[in-house]
């Protein structure tokens, strides 16, 4: 009796194991659950896999402690998003995280019933998220650096949409006004968000566009340039002499774009998505978005949020999370349709209305990331200091500018 008591509970032992429902961790930063329909995508992963659990976590910070664990084989994620370049790098050097490269081609791993091929992303977004040869980070979604402007705007000052940074600059001059004529500006003709790691891709954009480039000889921040430095001067002047930029010292990312929902900016150069986000307060028909100026030809500065794989968690069923629902096109339109997010995929561009699209994927395609610091916050907090400094009239642009290399070319990359 004792016997038949022992098998069936060793039977019943063995069943539970094999039907046992599966959880998926899937870690996000808050943000990313309102701009992206992720609790949808988590009740359909569901009901296409019978026996699994999608547990939805909001991640706050992506600090130390949770490295360490993954370091020591644990983790409370079996994915985690946004990350790319940088931000990733300490991940892959500790061993962390896996590549998704056999994603790429797979029976296993279908998007809109069909294979995922690297040639399906935008290449300046794949090339983000590659490591050493290897793709550590699958894009969730695209930014890229734009010229977003009131189009009411424009026409009521008789302003034409500028196409050389020349333009851009008397555009810029021409539509700032002080519309009550109580001696102070009511819309400034050009902003920009001069704050923490986002100055640095929209003072690079204006570099890149007016000739330079993002990295010297060496692979440091081509701080010492001279089309750099010149590109310093210019922001500084249209500040502090022409008066034609917001001068406002940005504590916060969102404070340039909030100017721009308020009516207080003509020409706002930013992310594609934060021109659309602004165009959807003030009215998408008073918007429109050109590319920065040569940026088709000479590519722009990207930033790509991508997703990585903890190695210690439930991998394959992250892998497939990843590729069924992120990449696939309803995920990925219903954000861009929302929130502005540009799709990553070409395949995900279609059907979306934009006489700008062509334009806009060259510059993708030739458009560069910042490149990945062990700190890449660091990095950024040191350019900050002193661009900030030269911006507000304080130090020298070209002063600024060797500071800011002897400081970061020091840091590991």
């Amino acid at each position: 009796m004792k016997r038949l008591i022992l098998v069936a509970l060793v039977v019943l032992a063995v069943f539970s194991l094999t039907f046992a429902e599966q959880v998926l961790r899937v870690g996000a930063a808050e943000w990313m659950y309102k701009k992206f329909p992720i609790e949808e995508a988590a009740k359909k992963f569901e009901a296409a896999h019978p026996g699994v659990k999608v547990k939805l976590l909001k991640v706050t910070e992506f600090d130390q402690s949770m490295l360490m664990a993954m370091k020591a084989g644990r983790t409370n994620y079996d994915l985690l998003m946004p990350y790319s370049g940088g931000s990733m790098v300490k991940f892959i050097k500790l061993d962390t995280i896996v590549p998704l490269d056999d994603v790429f081609n797979n029976p296993k791993y279908k998007v809109d019933g069909r294979l995922l091929q690297k040639s399906d992303f935008l290449h300046g977004f794949l090339k983000s998220g590659i490591y050493d040869g290897k793709v550590y980070a699958l894009p969730v979604f695209g930014e890229v650096q734009v010229l977003g402007y009131r189009k009411d705007y424009l026409e009521e000052a008789g302003v034409q949409p500028p196409k050389t940074w020349a333009e851009l600059e008397m555009a810029a001059r021409l539509l700032t006004m002080d519309k009550d004529g109580d001696g102070k500006t009511d819309i400034y003709g050009y902003s920009t968000c001069w704050s923490r790691i986002t100055l640095l891709y929209t003072f690079f954009s204006a570099v890149k566009a007016r000739g330079g480039r993002l990295l010297d000889e060496e692979g440091n921040l081509s701080f010492r340039d001279p089309v750099t430095i010149d590109t310093l001067k210019w922001f500084v002047k249209m500040r502090n002499e022409y008066k034609a930029a917001q001068p406002d010292v940005h504590e916060v990312y969102n404070n340039s774009r909030d100017a721009f929902k308020a009516g207080k900016v003509a020409l706002f150069h930013n992310w594609h998505s934060w021109c659309l986000e602004s165009g959807l307060v003030f009215g998408p028909e008073k918007l429109d978005i050109v590319t920065l100026p040569n940026t088709n030809k000479t590519g722009t500065m990207i930033y790509m949020g991508g997703v990585i794989v903890p190695k210690a968690g439930n991998v394959e069923l992250a892998k497939q999370f990843i590729v069924e629902m992120i990449e696939s096109k309803w995920f990925q339109q219903w954000s861009y349709l929302n929130y502005g997010k540009m799709p990553v995929t070409r395949q995900n561009l279609e059907g979306l209305e934009g006489k700008y699209w062509d334009e806009l994927i060259s510059a993708v395609d030739n458009g560069e990331d910042l490149p990945a610091y062990e700190d890449l916050l660091k990095m950024s907090d040191t350019a900050e200091k002193y661009l900030r400094l030269a911006w507000t009239g304080q130090m020298d642009p070209g002063e600024a500018c060797e500071r800011i290399y002897k400081e970061i070319s020091r840091m590991r990359k």
